[in-house]
């Protein structure tokens, strides 16, 4: 083997290491597998809504403008939502042509034909509460329905990370829980959006929320990429979706728990999330606001721009950890780059410890049979030949080393 095959052989042990992780799906993007997570703006701001009236308010009052400029000026990307049930346009259960252009539109409006970013389908709506039942046959029933959706708007947007808001959902990810398998609607996603919205505002939360979401990891084997859902509304038992939690307790429970959420696969490989996003919506304050909508525009302004500086601080203290992640994916990745490269030398020099005995070896057997055909031309009890056969055979040894 010459040093021009090891080299090779080298290059070639690199790239299989790299690239065993991206070897199961050649049809799926998994270029963000072993990267850091990324920091997504999912805020449902007016401007999204389908009712003119309130795109308008939000344009004259120009809501959200503070969020808005720091994910300018922080480069967070938006996450698009698609509401009130994906392609299933007008949340009837049915798809119909008119579904389907509507969506089409829709899409073609605001997300790039070549977009390899993420997309939340929002179906939740009557099916919501079906997706508890332990029955296999039920289930299915629902996935086909969701899966359906998915793949037309798959086929709209091939490069696109696309699932739906919500799922797994957590009855799904339970340790003990009965519900029936979903995993087929879930590997069928190209993305999946488990959220971790917390209802208890006092009680640590975040061990519970970690292990959702490691298993939420589990339940696609680290083969579609997770973006977390997190939300900093709660609400007390039977009442309105209003309360806010305190910027620690979203961030212990919520944003650093998925953060620090891995799961390990049967060849030891580590898995982690690929985002996460905030989600918060404005209209909250059309639904729980007493005539919310003949309240002065000074007075609206000054409430949304309250919950938007919420929204700043919020979306800082994540950035904050979201960086933090990051600097851990490179440390592992440069590890791991120094474990292949310790590999590759290992290699490298057991081959050529083997390549220079061979060649020794082969040496040897040459230099011994010229020296016993040398020594037999003459007379074995010859002192003077003898130690000229001796002067060969070292000064071969030494033009070997």
């Amino acid at each position: 083997m010459t040093f021009l095959t090891l080299a090779m052989t080298a290059v070639s042990l690199s790239v299989t290491f790299t690239s065993a992780q991206t070897s199961d799906n050649a049809t799926q993007d998994m270029s963000w597998q072993g990267q850091g997570p990324v920091l997504l703006d999912a805020i449902y701001y007016d401007e999204l809504s389908r009712n003119q009236q309130r795109r308008n308010l939000a344009a004259d009052l120009d809501q959200g403008a503070q969020a808005q400029a720091w994910t300018a000026e922080n480069a967070v990307a938006v996450q698009p939502m698609v509401y009130n049930g994906g392609v299933d346009w007008y949340g009837d259960n049915e798809y119909s042509d008119d579904d389907r252009l509507r969506f089409k539109n829709w899409i073609d409006e605001n997300i790039p034909a070549d977009y390899t970013g993420p997309i939340c389908l929002d179906m939740e709506g009557d099916w919501w509460s079906q997706f508890d039942t332990s029955s296999q046959v039920a289930m299915d029933v629902i996935i086909d329905f969701y899966i359906e959706g998915l793949e037309y708007a798959q086929s709209l947007r091939p490069n696109a990370k696309i699932g739906y808001w919500g799922l797994p959902k957590k009855s799904h990810t339970k340790v003990d829980s009965t519900t029936a398998s979903v995993v087929r609607l879930l590997q069928a996603s190209t993305a999946i959006f488990p959220d971790v919205y917390d209802f208890n505002a006092v009680a640590n939360g975040s061990a519970r929320l970690q292990r959702r979401i490691e298993k939420s990891i589990e339940m696609v084997e680290g083969k579609v990429p997770v973006y977390v859902q997190a939300s900093p509304r709660y609400k007390l038992q039977g009442g309105q979706y209003d309360r806010l939690h305190t910027v620690e307790e979203f961030m212990r429970d919520q944003v650093d728990s998925s953060l620090a959420a891995v799961w390990t696969d049967a060849e030891g490989t580590e898995h982690r999330i690929a985002g996460i996003a905030l989600w918060d919506a404005y209209v909250y304050f059309w639904w729980y606001t007493n005539n919310w909508t003949s309240l002065g525009q000074d007075s609206q302004r000054a409430m949304w721009d309250e919950l938007d500086a919420y929204h700043v601080e919020l979306l800082t203290e994540m950035k904050v950890s979201v960086d933090a992640a990051n600097a851990a994916a490179v440390a592992r990745n440069e590890a791991a780059s120094e474990e292949v490269a310790t590999k590759v030398a290992v290699e490298l020099d057991a081959q050529v410890q083997t390549e220079t005995a061979d060649q020794a070896k082969t040496t040897c057997k040459q230099l011994s049979v010229q020296s016993v055909k040398a020594i037999s031309k003459s007379s074995r009890t010859s002192r003077a030949k003898w130690n000229n056969a001796k002067a060969t055979w070292k000064a071969a040894t030494l033009n070997r080393g």
